[in-house]
């Protein structure tokens, strides 16, 4: 298991491992670990994390590039002393499962 790297455009604003998949959704999830620079739009992801969030750049990139995915997801309940997690819906390339063959 590594670590992908999330971006909001091109800013870095945190980590993942994506530990848990949905094979036939081709759909990844794990915890979300925050960098410096998630604190500037945290407000916007608490604001948003039940809608769409296509406006806020999202991507991900592993060890051999950016996952090409319908969508990807923050949900951030932190303001209720819960954790943040991630989502990468429809995972397309790499393949899903060279991606986690285990999932």
């Amino acid at each position: 298991m590594s670590w992908y790297r999330v971006f909001s455009g091109d800013l870095l604003i945190g980590w993942s491992m994506l530990e848990a998949g949905d094979r036939p959704r081709a759909t990844a999830f794990g915890n979300f670990v925050a960098s410096h620079h998630y604190d500037r739009l945290q407000p916007d992801f608490i604001a948003c994390r039940e809608d769409d969030q296509v406006l806020m750049g999202l991507n991900v990139v592993g060890v051999d590039g950016k996952l090409k995915a319908v969508s990807v997801h923050i949900a951030d309940y932190s303001d209720f002393g819960e954790g943040i997690s991630i989502a990468v819906y429809g995972i397309s390339e790499p393949p899903f499962d060279r991606l986690f063959p285990c999932s």
